[in-house]
């Protein structure tokens, strides 16, 4: 029968019914093939299922296995790691080969609450990221401490400054509660001559603009001097009370006054004969202390038609004037003589603006003139413009 082979090594099995010269071969075959399974040492090969090494380091190395290269050497923290029960969780060492699974001691990563007195790394000065700010990153960006402030810094509200304090200059007429710096406000002084003016006219003006002290005005020829004022038109002054002697400006008023004084004259006050006025205009005094009466006609004219006398009424109707012109205003002064015995009769004149004369007489027969006395204007006429000036004569 023929030869069989092994299964795993192959190897030849002599048949032992074949001429023995024949096994030395087999045989030599099958030792060849056992030692190709091995490396020289003899160690199996890796190819073979061995490690090719007679070490466990070289098997290591051979194998892939080298520890602290290829696979880790054993760790007592990797062994008490490993023998940890639990799925999830945060490992904390709490002692040498010793961890624990924190499933609860630990912040979460949304939106911490932390406890205690929280740690991190200090960013760089002047780091503007999303990385926490630690104390140490705050007081290192130079902000100042409350005692550094009160001690060296002014307080908003009502700072004490000292020194020369400084600020930025506003624009020139700026009105707004900006600081005023020495150079806003000397920037404000005027430096315009033709701006300083002598209108004398009141305004109260709108400029941002300040005189300096050593401004000069222009002259004002509009006006007087105080030294020896030389004045034109019709000057008015206040007038002195009666009696006053010093050097204050007498005016006519004061004069007149102080003549009619002298010469027993007393002012009975001025009537009106302007527009609206009535045809009778009542003098609203008593004669009975005074001599003479006089009228002063200033200006008056009349309002209607035809021609109407000028009358003094009282008692009895005395005629100043016939044929009052309608066109022109007339003025005069007349003056009537008030005896006791009504045997006076006029002095004096009244003369209308065109120049016409008349002749005037007393109040004939009367006695009494401490009843009222009025100035009037016949045929409906009524008076229109001017006044009567009226002086009682002692």
């Amino acid at each position: 029968m023929g030869t069989t082979s092994t299964t795993n090594l192959v190897l030849v099995k002599p048949n032992p019914f074949e001429e023995e010269d024949t096994w030395g071969p087999i045989i030599n075959t099958n030792w060849d093939t056992i030692a190709a399974l091995f490396d020289a040492g003899p160690a199996l090969k890796v190819t073979r299922g061995g490690t090719g090494a007679t070490t466990a380091a070289g098997a290591r190395t051979n194998l892939g296995l080298a520890i602290g290269t290829d696979v880790q050497a054993y760790d007592a923290d990797l062994a008490a790691i490993g023998a940890i029960a639990g799925t999830s969780g945060l490992l904390r060492k709490t002692a040498a080969n010793t961890w624990t699974l924190e499933t609860t001691a630990y912040a979460p990563l949304a939106s911490p609450t932390f406890t205690g007195v929280p740690a991190a790394p200090t960013a760089a000065v002047d780091t503007n990221t999303t990385q926490l700010a630690t104390t140490a990153y705050v007081i290192g960006q130079g902000y100042l401490k409350s005692s550094t402030a009160l001690s060296t810094y002014a307080p908003l509200a009502s700072p004490a400054l000292t020194g020369t304090p400084t600020a930025p200059t506003a624009a020139a007429n700026t009105s707004t509660t900006q600081l005023a710096t020495t150079a806003f406000v000397l920037g404000q002084a005027n430096s315009t001559d033709a701006t300083i003016t002598m209108s004398g006219t009141q305004s109260a003006g709108t400029s941002g603009l300040y005189a300096r002290a050593d401004h000069v005005h222009p002259t004002d020829t509009s006006r007087a001097p105080l030294a020896s004022p030389a004045f034109t038109g019709t000057p008015t002054a206040p007038t002195a009370t009666a009696g006053t002697n010093t050097t204050q400006v007498a005016t006519t008023a004061f004069v007149k006054s102080a003549v009619g004084a002298v010469e027993g004259i007393v002012d009975l006050g001025v009537i009106s004969t302007t527009s609206g006025n009535p045809a009778s205009i009542s003098l609203g005094i008593s004669l009975a202390p005074f001599k003479i009466l006089r009228l002063i006609f200033n200006g008056v004219s009349k309002t209607g038609t035809g021609t109407p006398d000028l009358q003094l009424e009282g008692i009895t109707t005395m005629t100043l004037m016939t044929a009052v012109s309608s066109a022109a205003a007339f003025n005069g002064v007349v003056e009537i003589d008030l005896p006791p015995d009504g045997g006076g009769v006029a002095v004096s004149t009244l003369v209308d603006g065109s120049g016409v004369a008349t002749t005037r007489v007393g109040f004939p027969g009367i006695s009494n003139f401490s009843s009222d006395v009025s100035v009037s204007l016949s045929n409906s006429n009524t008076f229109d413009a001017g006044s009567i000036q009226l002086y009682g004569m002692r």
